[in-house]
This record gives C-alpha cells, structure tokens and sequence, in this order.
C-alpha cells in the first residue's frame, strides 16, 4: 500500500488561489445575469414610459401654446379690421361690431 504525502504549501496556496478566482468568477457570472435578466428589461421599461409621458407633456404644452396663438391672432384680426375701418370707414364693419 501506498501512502499519501500532504500537499505542499505552494500546491494548497495554489488550490485556494484557484477556489477564490473560481468565486469571483461565478459570482461575476450571477451578477451579470441578474443585471441582463433583471435590471436591464425593468430600466427598458421605465425609460420607455419616461418617454411616453414626457411625448404627452410636451404634446399638451404645444396644444396650450396653438389656443393662445389662435386667441392672439383672433384679436388680432379684430385691429386689423378696425384699422381698416379708421382707413377706409363701411357700413358692414359697423353692422359687424356694432350691435344696436
């Protein structure tokens, strides 16, 4: 029968050397899996419905900006019809504007 000798110190440094790379290995694994799997498709998720409500706000931004060009343009055309009125006086400005 033949009997074992212990390892050697630098076999067991080796042996320990190579479980905790082998450690860090599979936990670097685990963490990219979770981040793929995980954190990935929830941060996809929230941007995609980031962009969603900032398209709503900036659409409802540009829908408050076009009624007040439309009430400015509004009162607007009512100088440009007083003006020409001061220019050129008619019957149907004041039939318009005037009611009796």
């Amino acid at each position: 029968m033949q009997t074992l000798s212990p390892p050697s110190p630098r076999r067991r440094i080796l042996e320990a050397i190579g479980l905790v790379l082998g450690g860090f290995f599979l936990v670097l694994l685990l963490l990219l899996a979770l981040n793929h799997f995980l954190v990935q498709p929830t941060f996809r998720d929230l941007e995609r419905r980031q962009a969603l409500e900032d398209n709503d706000r900036a659409s409802a931004a540009l829908d408050h900006e076009l009624a007040g060009l439309v009430d400015l343009a509004r009162d607007w055309a009512y100088w440009d019809d007083a003006y020409a009125f001061a220019s050129k006086p008619n019957l149907s400005f004041i039939e318009a504007n005037c009611p009796a």
